[in-house]
C-alpha cells in the first residue's frame, strides 16, 4: 500500500487478543514477524471499520539479508469512535481455504472527543 501514518502508538505479537482505548485521530502500528520466502505472510481479514481505517503497510527486513525473515508493519489510524476490531492472519495466498498458521486480533475502542 502506499502513503501511511506516522504513529504514536505501538503493537505487537504481545498485544493479540487485547483490547485497547485510543482517541480519535491517533495513528498506531502493529508490527508482526513474517517469513515471506516462505509464501507466508499477513493478510488482513478485518480493517476495524469503522472505528479504525488502515492507511499502509511496510515490510522491515532488518540485518537479517535477503530471504530472511523480517517484520511486517500495518499502519492504522483512529477515525471515529466506536469499536473497531482489526484481525489479521498469517497464511498462504494459495492457501484461504485453510486455517491460518497464526493469527492477530485488536480491538480498537476508541473514545468520543471530550466535549469543551
Amino acid at each position: 500500500m502506499g502513503a501511511y501514518c506516522l504513529a504514536g502508538v505501538q503493537f505487537d505479537e504481545q498485544d493479540n487478543g487485547k483490547q485497547v482505548e485510543l482517541s480519535s485521530a491517533v495513528a498506531f502500528d502493529i508490527s508482526l514477524t513474517e517469513q515471506p520466502t516462505t509464501g507466508f505472510r499477513w493478510r488482513v481479514d478485518a480493517l476495524g471499520a469503522p472505528a479504525c481505517r488502515l492507511c499502509g503497510d511496510t515490510f522491515d527486513a532488518g540485518s537479517s539479508g535477503h530471504g530472511g525473515g523480517g517484520v511486517r508493519v500495518l499502519h492504522f489510524e483512529t477515525v471515529e469512535p466506536g469499536l473497531g476490531v482489526i484481525e489479521l492472519a498469517y497464511r498462504r495466498a494459495w492457501e484461504a481455504n485453510v486455517a491460518p498458521a497464526r493469527q492477530f486480533v485488536l480491538r480498537v475502542h476508541v473514545a468520543p472527543a471530550s466535549q469543551p
